[in-house]
């Protein structure tokens, strides 16, 4: 892979790879499209960068705002009836 990058005129250390593959966070997008290319996948690198974009934003919240009256009806205890 580091041979591969140094081909496309990047630098990717082995250590750098070793380190953005074992970590719980997201590369920076400027080294993980220089790692998509040294892979040989450059024709997906938008994909690999939208994803990583969508990842690094995290789930979207539901744009409809809750309705009051709503939140009230499911709160509500319908009464008991007896036997």
């Amino acid at each position: 892979m580091e041979q591969h990058a140094a081909e496309e005129g990047a630098v990717l250390p082995r250590s750098t790879v070793a380190d953005m593959l074992r970590r719980d966070a997201l590369p920076r997008p400027e080294l993980l499209a220089v790692f998509v290319r040294a892979c040989g996948d450059e024709r997906h690198l938008a994909e690999w960068l939208s994803t990583r974009e969508r990842l690094a934003v995290g789930p979207h919240p539901d744009p409809t705002p809750p309705d009051p009256a709503a939140e009230l009806e499911t709160k509500a205890v319908s009464p008991r009836r007896s036997s």
